[in-house]
């Protein structure tokens, strides 16, 4: 997603000014807080740091920043060995009302906050 939103924004990442860290995310959370600079990370990293760190949000929920999770059927003419009644019934729960409120819920409890939004 960085890639594509500096290409977006026809700017080529380089120069003192930029850091590109190869570490894990909670690792370039904290490097960031420790420089006071700007990165780009997913709400639950972000979420597990925030009382540990001086970072917030700067933009939050943009469309250009939706990461979109999707469930795949395989089509079982093709993959006929696969398990496919269940691949279908996971599917069906999550898009269901209850897997989609449970989803809503994930992390309340721990985070205060939803972290991901069923649509």
């Amino acid at each position: 997603m960085e890639r594509r939103l500096w290409e977006e924004a026809g700017i080529k990442p380089a120069g003192e000014w930029y850091i590109g860290e190869a570490s894990d995310l909670s690792g370039v959370l904290r490097i960031t807080d420790a420089r006071s600079a700007y990165t780009l990370s997913d709400r639950v990293a972000y979420l597990k740091l925030k009382e540990k760190t001086r970072l917030s949000l700067l933009v939050d929920r943009h469309p250009l920043l939706f990461n979109q999770y999707i469930i795949v059927e395989v089509n079982p003419e093709k993959f006929p060995s696969l398990y496919n009644s269940g691949a279908r019934a996971f599917a069906e729960f999550v898009t269901s009302g209850e897997g989609e409120d449970i989803i809503r819920r994930f992390g309340l409890d721990r985070y205060g906050e939803q972290v991901f939004f069923p649509q």
